[in-house]
Order: structure tokens, then C-alpha cells, then sequence
């Protein structure tokens, strides 16, 4: 029997089709956060900024003199 035609009164059980079934669909993934991307940037940013104070006041007490 073909299984494009329409289940008949003759059938007891008519098998299910797949493409009947319904998909779940998929849960969108969480968007990264901002701060999660920013944070290694104003780290190392805030590392620079430490070592150059520092150097600029070993430079300033130091001083060249004669």
C-alpha cells in the first residue's frame, strides 16, 4: 500500500510518520557578556598604567645629578 493515500477503515493502526512529529527546537545560546571580553583589555591596560608610574617616579627621585 502506498503511503501517500489516506488511511482507510480496512487499517487498525496506521504507522506513524516522521515528518509528523514535531522538532523541538533548539534554545538560543546566552550572549557573552561585555565585561567578560573587556576585562583581560583593562587588566593589561591597568598593568601598563602601574608600570609606567613606577618608572616614572624611580626616574623623578632619581634624578641625573652632577
Amino acid at each position: 500500500m502506498d503511503a501517500n493515500l489516506p488511511a482507510t477503515t480496512e487499517q487498525s493502526a496506521v504507522p506513524a510518520v516522521a515528518e509528523a512529529q514535531a522538532q523541538p527546537t533548539p534554545r538560543p545560546r546566552p550572549r557573552q557578556n561585555i565585561t567578560t571580553g573587556l576585562f583581560p583589555l583593562a587588566l593589561g591596560v591597568l598593568v601598563i598604567a602601574f608600570a609606567a608610574l613606577a618608572l616614572w617616579t624611580l626616574m623623578a627621585t632619581a634624578g641625573a645629578g652632577a
